[in-house]
């Protein structure tokens, strides 16, 4: 069956915690470069994921994350597999436990991969600054927010707009940032979506800088996932 864009199911669930971690100055110096000299292009990706019309997109992002650059690691998970890995983390993870529910939070997510040894710690990204220079030096970082009707269609040049009523909370891989001109705009980012290749340009989709500022200042976050021994 074909499941039309907007008919997609989303899935971020967000709550304040006091288990969350701030990146500071400190942390983020001892987290290595992964490049000698700062990148010129977007990381490379695995293979772009299809979360299909399930709720699973903080897992996904998760994932997405993993299988590309710097890391790399090119785990095979199959959908039952990450349905079952959701399930658990709906069950053992997150702040609403026993609950029937869609979606799950991104600090949940991380928790299961913490237990499966794929992280060994991870850090919310507050700072625009730090971000920016992570996207060039460091890596990819998870990024949800709510997700806007407006969001749903690109235009031609993979761009959307947080414009129109929310249709629930979501999560993506935040994969670059052009610090210099990306087609008119002086400020974009660029993420991978969970929504497999024929959405957007090939599964990657772009954000101006004011769009981005809108959606972290409503809600929005950043988490940076650190394999085991890095910056613990």
């Amino acid at each position: 069956m074909l499941i039309q864009w907007d008919q997609r199911r989303l899935g971020r669930r967000r709550a304040t915690d006091f288990r969350d971690h701030i990146m500071d100055e400190e942390t983020y110096r001892a987290i290595p470069r992964a490049v000698t000299k700062p990148r010129t292009m977007p990381w490379h990706i695995g293979a772009i994921l299809d979360q299909d019309d399930t709720s699973e997109c903080t897992l996904y992002a998760a994932i997405q994350q993993y299988n590309s650059a710097p890391r790399m690691h090119k785990l095979l998970w199959t959908p039952s597999m990450i349905t079952a890995y959701y399930e658990k983390v709906k069950a053992q993870y997150d702040e609403w436990p026993g609950s029937n529910y869609d979606g799950t939070s991104e600090r949940a997510v991380q928790k299961l991969f913490q237990d499966l040894l794929l992280t060994g710690s991870y850090k919310f990204v507050v700072d625009e600054e730090m971000a920016r220079d992570f996207l060039r030096n460091k890596g990819m970082l998870m990024n949800g927010t709510d997700w806007l009707v407006g969001m749903d269609t690109p235009d031609k040049h993979g761009y959307i707009e947080p414009t129109g009523a929310v249709r629930g909370g979501h999560e993506y891989v935040e994969r670059w940032y052009y610090n210099s001109r990306h087609y008119k705009y002086p400020d974009t980012y660029e993420y991978v979506q969970s929504w497999g290749l024929g959405w957007g340009q090939r599964g990657i989709f772009r954000m101006k800088s004011d769009a981005r500022k809108f959606l972290q200042q409503n809600g929005g976050d950043c988490i940076a996932a650190l394999e085991p021994g890095i910056a613990e």
